[in-house]
């Protein structure tokens, strides 16, 4: 049972490591704050922020609020050494393309995160 649960631990420490997620508690509060944006949002929603993170505003065990966020787009990628990439910000997006031709799209070979 031992070497189970030691399987199922390092089989998920990848995915976790990929994640970029953090948490935020407010003390005595009953709602969530976006430091990005400053806005409020109710416990249970989930958000975009302008930076790019998907936040969930939810009540931790002991009943106390706390944000979780985590990236909202692909991070570490890897592409064609004769393409370029440039983050867009509102799509939260890499857009890849031809060094010598920004029309011509190139793949990305190998990302983490989402």
């Amino acid at each position: 049972m031992r070497s189970l649960v030691l399987a199922v631990l390092l089989c998920a420490l990848p995915s976790m490591l990929n994640a970029a997620c953090f948490l935020a508690g407010f003390p005595g509060e009953t709602k969530c704050q976006d430091a990005a944006d400053q806005t409020w949002h109710a416990v249970g929603s989930t958000w975009r922020t302008s930076d790019c993170l998907r936040c969930t505003c939810r009540l931790d065990a002991g009943l106390k609020v706390e944000m979780r966020c985590c990236h909202a787009y692909l991070n570490n990628i890897r592409i064609p050494d004769d393409c370029v990439s440039k983050f867009d910000k509102k799509t939260c997006q890499h857009i890849v393309h031809k060094k010598d031709d920004p029309s011509t799209n190139c793949p990305i070979l190998e990302a983490s995160g989402k």
